[in-house]
């Protein structure tokens, strides 16, 4: 028979808790945990692929795929690059909670745990790091809605066209959104305290997944509120007969029954509820606006940057050597896409124009725009065949906005140029 490899701290250890007549001691209890963990950590050596990475990879896989399909198949830039940055943060957010997880579940070594249970070996290095670990997320998340404002800001001539009253709702529905999850975030970590629960998994799940879905998935799985173990302090339920870490009887206290339970940390919870109602109300004020139309500009006519609230897909937009190409499949109805063309010399130089529709059915049409200043021309080009000239002359040198309305065609292509 092959012969198997002893372990003679395990064998004492084991045969002198069998031997007892009475409950192991601590110190026999903490030498077993100690040559199991031994054992464990012999068998882990040589792995160097854990199945909890597998969902992480399989996350970040999608995420990506996803933001790919975003930036090449929305047409519009800043729309594009939002959706694709909300994807890098869900695969970014899944990665920190699966490494948090695998790092949880590693088992720690007897000689920490013993410490620990005797108050000589100082904080868990798990649990060393979780102040570190929730900055670093809350300053992801500053750094991704920093980034995304300066997209905004980069695709769209500044806030050309927007209302001061918008971003200062943006910014508040930003300031409320990051207080109410740092206030729901510290709540579970003192609720993990009580409960012996991973007082750093549970306020990530909060912080990276919204506060309502986290709070809402934390409720479903946390465990009993525990009391320390009369004998070695281990974290035991307030029901428990034996505590299962030195296995010392535990005297039960009715009165712990019998006393209702209050809502700990109180304040941080009404402080949360205030700064989601807050981040609730400068939302809903935001997009009512929006969709009355009284903080954005959606004028066609207008000298300043035109906002849509529709869509258009199937899109290709290039500005080359002064020449707009614009190619869509379809749009929403009044969809407005616009470029800034410079003109140099009004008197010599005209614009230039070549566009074909696919589907122009009876009612629809798509309107050419020239717009600087308070001069303003319009040209119907839904059915033109040939190629159109317009002279430029009652304009002035410097940029023009040259835009396409578009009313319910479809597969067009379109190439404008200022020559």
């Amino acid at each position: 028979m092959k012969s198997e490899r002893r372990d003679p701290k395990l064998e004492d250890a084991v045969r002198s808790a069998l031997h007892a007549a009475r409950a192991p001691s601590p110190e026999e209890s903490n030498a077993l945990k100690i040559a199991l963990y031994r054992r464990e950590a012999e068998a882990r050596k040589g792995r160097t692929l854990s199945l909890w990475y597998l969902p992480m990879a399989g996350n970040a896989l999608l995420f990506a795929l996803l933001a790919a399909a975003a930036l090449l198949g929305i047409s519009d830039p800043l729309l594009a690059r939002l959706l694709a940055g909300a994807c890098a943060y869900a695969a970014l957010a899944g990665a920190a909670l699966t490494a948090r997880r695998r790092a949880a579940r590693k088992p720690q070594s007897g000689t920490l745990r013993a410490d620990a249970e005797k108050g000589g070996g100082g904080m868990n290095p798990v649990k060393r790091g979780a102040r570190l670990a929730i900055c670093i997320a809350g300053a992801a998340g500053i750094a991704l809605l920093a980034l995304q404002l300066a997209l905004l800001w980069a695709v769209s001539d500044g806030w050309s066209g927007i209302r001061a009253s918008l971003p200062l709702l943006g910014a508040g529905a930003l300031l409320s959104a990051l207080a109410c999850a740092a206030l729901f975030a510290a709540w579970v970590r003192a609720d993990c305290r009580r409960r012996g629960e991973d007082e750093v998994l549970w306020p990530l799940v909060v912080v990276l997944t919204t506060p309502l879905i986290g709070l809402l998935v934390y409720f479903l799985r946390r465990a009993e509120v525990r009391r320390p173990c009369p004998a070695c302090g281990h974290m035991v339920g307030l029901r428990a007969k034996y505590c299962e870490e030195c296995g010392a009887h535990i005297e039960q206290q009715e009165e712990l029954s019998m006393t209702p339970s209050a809502v700990h940390h109180g304040k941080l919870l009404i402080a949360g509820c205030v700064s989601f109602v807050l981040l609730v109300a400068c939302l809903g004020v935001g997009i009512a606006s929006v969709a009355a139309g009284t903080s954005i500009n959606t004028d066609v006519t207008s000298p300043e940057q035109v906002w849509n609230l529709g869509v258009i897909q199937m899109d290709r937009s290039t500005v080359l050597g002064g020449v707009w190409r614009l190619e869509f499949a379809r749009a929403s109805e009044g969809f407005v896409a616009g470029e800034k063309l410079a003109l140099s010399d009004p008197s010599a130089q005209q614009l230039h124009a070549q566009v074909t529709c696919g589907s122009a059915p009876e009612g629809t049409s798509l309107v050419l725009w020239l717009v600087q200043g308070d001069v303003v021309q319009s040209v119907d080009v839904t059915h033109l065949e040939e190629e159109l000239t317009l002279p430029l002359d009652a304009f002035q040198a410097g940029e023009i906005w040259v835009r396409l309305q578009i009313n319910g065609v479809q597969n067009c292509a379109s190439e404008i140029c200022i020559r």
